[in-house]
């Protein structure tokens, strides 16, 4: 019988690989500090290691820096650099940045209003299996927003 994984250790062996520039280990610490799990949690240091890993080209660290810019978690509110951060990682073909980028396209967040190019990124993420954004192109079609209602 294997031992139930211990989350310090996986924090150990992970900032270990940080330490040497590995933007995949300096995101999944940035998931441990934002979470709490396995490490205090510490949205300023969180942002810290995305930022890290964003840079790096990590689509899943440039995401959830845009959330965290997009809801001021870590960082000041910033919806403009929040739809930039959306959009690298979206241009890597990540449903979440998509269905994030298409938030704001539809509400105007750091972009202008565009409901076209919303229903546009909705449909790439609901493709790509994400189910909120099925449910946001949904809203779309059901209000002939950028699409013709049906």
């Amino acid at each position: 019988r294997a031992d139930p994984p211990d989350p310090g250790s996986a924090y150990e062996w992970y900032a270990r690989a940080a330490a040497r520039g590995s933007a995949h280990a300096q995101a999944k610490l940035a998931q441990y500090h934002a979470a709490g799990t396995g490490a205090q949690k510490d949205d300023t240091k969180a942002f810290h290691l995305w930022s890290k890993a964003a840079e790096q080209g990590n689509a899943y660290a440039q995401c959830s820096i845009g959330v965290c810019l997009g809801n001021g978690i870590g960082v000041s509110p910033d919806g403009e650099r929040a739809a930039e951060w959306f959009t690298k990682a979206a241009e890597q073909g990540l449903p979440e940045a998509q269905l994030n980028l298409g938030v704001c396209h539809e509400r105007g967040i750091g972009v202008p209003k565009d409901e076209k190019k919303a229903a546009e990124l909705y449909a790439k993420a609901a493709r790509g299996g994400d189910a909120s954004a099925q449910c946001s192109l949904g809203s779309l079609y059901a209000r002939g927003a950028g699409v013709p209602a049906n």
